[in-house]
């Protein structure tokens, strides 16, 4: 993961917990998808290769829910964000 935060955003990261793992079989594909979601730091705003990346943004939590997404995905985005607010309660 660090690799990753460092080739494609150019940032150092720190890894923290894992907030959720969850898996799910395409209906149409029959492609197993895994999605795993951990609390990260990084060290500075990203920095983008256009070539490969189209765009980045963050987005708040009432953003999140105006998005378009499947019902499997915006489970797994509530579930992540219930789990990260929960974290910070606790510290």
């Amino acid at each position: 993961m660090a690799r990753e935060l460092r080739e494609e955003l150019g940032v150092t990261g720190r890894v923290g917990r894992l907030l959720l793992s969850t898996a799910r079989l395409g209906e149409r594909s029959r492609l197993h998808w895994v999605m795993l979601f951990y609390e990260i730091s990084i060290d500075r705003e990203p920095r983008i290769d256009p070539d490969e990346i189209a765009a980045l943004r963050w987005f708040t939590r009432d953003e999140i829910e105006g998005l378009v997404m499947d019902a499997f995905l915006k489970s797994a985005i509530d579930a992540t964000w219930t789990e990260l607010e929960q974290v910070h309660a606790d510290r």
